[in-house]
This record gives C-alpha cells, sequence and structure tokens, in this order.
C-alpha cells in the first residue's frame, strides 16, 4: 500500500513536469548518455540531435547484425591497410515530433552505419540506416518506454 501511493506520487510528478519540450529532451539526453557509454568508446555531438562515434576497430564494427553493413566493413577492411586508419562511423539522429500539452507525441530516432572512409558521405552505396518511430501517450510513457525504443534503434550497431 504504502509503495502504491509512492509509485503514484511520483507519476504524478512524472505528469506534472512533463508538459515542456526540456522534460523530454533531458530524459532523452541522460538516457542516450547511458546507450552511448554502453555502445562506443566516443561520441560527439556533430549538431543538436545528432551523435557520431568513429570505430576503429573492424572486429568490433563488425558485430552488427546487418549483412549489407558487415559486407561493406570488410570490403573497407580489405581495401585499406590498419596503418591508414579505417573508420566505420555511427552516427544517431533524434528528432521530436509536435508535442501537445499533454505531453503527447512522438520521437524519430534515425541509426546509421557509413563505411565510406575518410569522408563518410552517407550515401546509400556505402551506408545503412534505421529508423524508429516512437509515439507516446504522456511523459510518463516516454520515461518507462524510452530505454526499450532506443534499444530497437540501437540493434544496428
Amino acid at each position: 500500500m504504502k509503495d502504491q501511493k509512492l509509485q503514484d506520487e511520483i507519476n504524478q510528478k512524472v505528469l506534472k513536469q512533463s508538459n515542456s519540450q526540456l522534460f523530454f529532451t533531458e530524459l532523452l539526453h541522460t538516457t542516450l548518455e547511458n546507450f552511448f557509454y554502453r555502445y562506443f568508446d566516443n561520441v560527439e555531438e556533430t549538431s543538436p540531435g545528432t551523435w557520431q562515434s568513429p570505430e576503429t576497430q573492424m572486429a568490433l564494427a563488425l558485430k552488427t547484425p546487418n549483412e549489407k553493413a558487415q559486407e561493406g566493413i570488410k570490403k573497407l577492411a580489405r581495401a585499406v591497410a590498419k596503418k591508414d586508419g579505417p573508420t566505420v562511423m555511427r552516427k544517431i539522429s533524434c528528432t521530436f515530433g509536435p508535442i501537445t500539452s499533454s505531453g503527447k507525441g512522438n520521437l524519430k530516432i534515425l541509426t546509421a552505419i557509413s563505411w565510406d572512409h575518410p569522408q563518410h558521405t552517407w550515401n546509400m552505396d556505402n551506408s545503412v540506416a534505421q529508423e524508429t518511430i516512437f509515439n507516446f501517450d504522456d511523459g510518463l510513457h516516454f520515461r518507462n518506454q524510452l530505454a526499450l525504443y532506443l534499444e530497437k534503434a540501437f540493434s544496428l550497431f
């Protein structure tokens, strides 16, 4: 009974805070930081809502389950000598759609891998991308489901 009352109070507090874009943005950034720590050695925010992470260890880059990316990374490893520092670039882009005053909205998560060393132009021949859409009903739904949708998006890596 006491635990349920505490949980209800926390949920009400979240719903009250979730009437601003700042709530969603801060929660997204905090959660992404945890994902970056788990998936990447280094990450750079290249523009608001977009991050890139270079990978120089081809064995780690080959862990992607995407067959097209695996083939491209293997070609890169054969074409560029290790001493020349071949890189595979991974990109994450998150864009919020309109969010209503009740906290209903959506988040588009684009993940991509490029083996177009060294320029990484993100063209279709030398990269793959995956889009995940998260439609949420309010701040509580967003908070409770965000990690699951990020996990789905990060499955490309």
